[in-house]
């Protein structure tokens, strides 16, 4: 019987190369790729919408799995059905509850007989994926989604990570493998295992099946179902890590009581070793958690066929995921396309509208060149006629001549100031009302509805996607021409490159959820004075209403002790300001100009101007 727990030898498993099947003999059974997608270099990208995948198909999709040679197919139920009908929430997180776990003990096994059907032997398998949701934290707003989405697992010990589950008993969960004999397999393991209770679980979805057909002819079927825990375990789960009794043989040290050897009367007490067979409990199987991008990260080319199923699920899931973010995106490149066709169309009339009136611009330069050209002719004639004429005029004719050129300068003169004014006080005039508009400010808004489909095909958080990213996605979906895509690219500025050696395109997705605005500037209040300064106001007005006027006579004494009291109470203030603190917060030229006030030697070095301020006098 093959025990599908042991890890596969090396020579049994499909060996990939260049996302290609094994052998030549293995691509000639049918491989089938998108030819777009050939074209483009993408090998490894096929179809979101393939619900039936041969065992060379898998090998294929699953380039960092060592998928085993005796898979013959997968069956990708989630393939066929849309986000809605999956109906798994992104916003709702389950606690695992994983610290200090309770232990259970290791139940009996329950006898295990193929299934025989048509003189053909199956043996079902079950494994149940427990999906926590989406775990949004202050401090995991930077990660990427695939690192916030959890799954439990059990962790065999010792061993790898391999998904709750078992295989289907016909005693114990009903004659037929159906549906519903397998869902209770999976309460049954799952109970087992980690002691949960998933009775409670209305909807199983059958996400993923895997079909093996071992060298001796017998059949083995896998069914990976997604129970919708999180609609009855919404205050968290409790796990346990489950136990078996064992006997050990250990080693204790004891003390007996012997007959001396001198004398038999008396009895010493030696130290011996015993060896004494104990029962203990040691813990087989342990819950553990894992995120979804830890598993997409992990490269495994060897392992049991649990743990391989486990990382191929976790790439189906991410497929899934992928599909649904590609589909989100879709709909904002169209929208962004239907923006960038009216820019389009509004840029090609601009176009024509300019061509025509350079053309009217060239055709009216043309005709004034041809005008002035005339009027030069005809001034120049002109000219040579007056310059013929003059031989003859006499002084007083030349003379009047002087003067009608003098008055029209003049006159021309005149027309160029009153042109100037009227310049002068348009452009005052533009100014007031420059002045009295409000004052703008650019804003930028960043649209965080449009970041999570793009965010999802950048992994490492960087702000940036590739242009060959967005197009094999699109091409995946599988209902779009390369013209299509071409068009949705370049309506975010994604051009396709015009040969290999050309860079290539990179889309900064935050810049396009990116608006920009202009906003009227709020100018912002003066702030207003301390309370602790009005109260000093305050108080300084009352004082001088509370004191007696002094006689007039006697008012330049007055004003002399007014002058001596403010004198000593600057200076007062000024001395209980001069700190060395804060004078060396001062330039040294400030300091040199206050020891000059208060008739202090003001050469020397900082460090001396501060010391003499602080004490008020010269050094000795």
């Amino acid at each position: 019987m093959y025990n599908r727990g042991a890890p596969r030898p090396a020579y049994q498993n499909f060996r990939p190369y260049a996302g290609g099947p094994a052998s030549p003999a293995a691509a000639a059974q049918g491989h089938k790729q998108n030819p777009f997608l050939d074209q483009l270099g993408l090998q490894n990208k096929y179809s979101f919408g393939q619900v039936k995948r041969a065992g060379f198909e898998a090998a294929q999709r699953h380039v960092k799995r060592q998928v085993p040679a005796d898979l013959i197919g997968m069956t990708c139920n989630y393939a066929e059905k849309s986000r809605d009908e999956l109906a798994i929430p992104r916003n709702v997180n389950i606690d695992f509850q994983l610290k200090d776990t309770p232990t259970h003990d290791r139940p009996e096994e329950v006898a295990t007989v193929p299934h025989e059907e048509n003189g053909v032997k199956t043996r079902y398998f079950v494994k149940v994926m427990l999906f926590s949701g989406v775990l949004e934290k202050e401090e995991t707003a930077k990660l990427h989604l695939t690192k916030k989405m959890k799954f439990l697992l059990a962790q065999k010990m010792p061993g790898g990570y391999v998904p709750v589950g078992g295989e289907w008993s016909a005693a114990a969960d009903g004659k037929t493998p159906n549906d519903a004999a397998l869902k209770k397999t999976a309460i049954r393991c799952a109970k087992e295992m980690l002691n949960l209770d998933l009775s409670a679980c209305q909807h199983w979805f059958k996400f993923v099946e895997f079909d093996y057909l071992r060298a001796d002819g017998d059949r083995s079927h896998t069914v990976v179902f997604l129970p919708n825990i999180w609609d009855h375990f919404a205050d968290g789960m409790q796990p346990s890590s489950q136990t078996k009794e064992e006997s050990k043989e250990v080693v204790e040290e004891v003390e007996e009581e012997e007959e001396d050897k001198d004398d038999s009367t008396k009895k010493t007490k030696v130290k011996k070793k015993v060896t004494t067979v104990k029962k203990l409990k040691t813990v087989v199987v342990r819950p553990m958690e894992l995120t979804l991008g830890t598993m997409l990260d992990q490269e495994t080319r060897s392992g049991t066929e649990d743990t391989l199923e486990l990382y191929m699920f976790a790439d189906c899931f991410d497929e899934m995921l992928q599909r649904d973010h590609g589909l989100d995106l879709i709909e904002l490149l169209k929208v962004k396309k239907a923006e960038y066709d009216v820019l389009e169309k509004e840029r090609k009339r601009k176009r024509e509208e300019l061509e025509v009136e350079l053309a009217a611009k060239k055709k009216k330069l043309e005709e004034e060149a041809k005008v002035r050209a005339e009027e030069a002719k005809a001034k120049a004639e002109e000219a040579k006629a007056k310059a013929e004429a003059r031989k003859t005029m006499t002084t007083e004719e030349l003379e009047a001549e002087k003067e009608a050129l003098k008055k029209e300068a003049a006159e021309k003169e005149e027309a160029r100031k009153e042109a100037a004014k009227e310049a002068a006080a348009k452009l005052a005039a533009a100014k007031e009302e420059a002045a009295k508009k409000p004052k703008m400010k650019i804003q930028h808004t960043v649209n965080q509805e449009m970041l999570p489909p793009f965010q999802y095909f950048d992994r490492a958080m960087a702000g940036a996607v590739r242009r060959e990213v967005l197009e094999g996605m699109l091409h995946q979906l599988g209902t779009f021409t390369r013209q299509q895509v071409d068009d949705l690219l370049a309506a975010v500025n994604l051009k396709k490159p015009l040969n290999r050696y050309q860079a290539a395109s990179v889309l900064y997705y935050i810049k396009l959820a990116t608006t920009t605005t202009e906003v009227e500037v709020v100018e912002e209040k003066k702030e207003e004075k301390k309370e602790e300064e009005k109260k000093e106001e305050k108080k300084a007005e009352t004082a001088n209403a509370a004191s007696p006027a002094k006689p007039a006579e006697n008012g330049k004494d007055a004003m002399d002790e007014d002058a001596e009291e403010a004198g000593a109470a600057s200076g007062e203030t000024a001395s209980a300001d001069l700190t060395e603190e804060s004078l060396s917060k001062l330039l040294l030229k400030d300091l040199r100009t206050m020891c000059t006030e208060k008739g202090l030697n003001a050469t020397g070095k900082k460090a001396d101007l501060i010391t003499r301020l602080v004490s008020g006098k010269d050094e000795a």
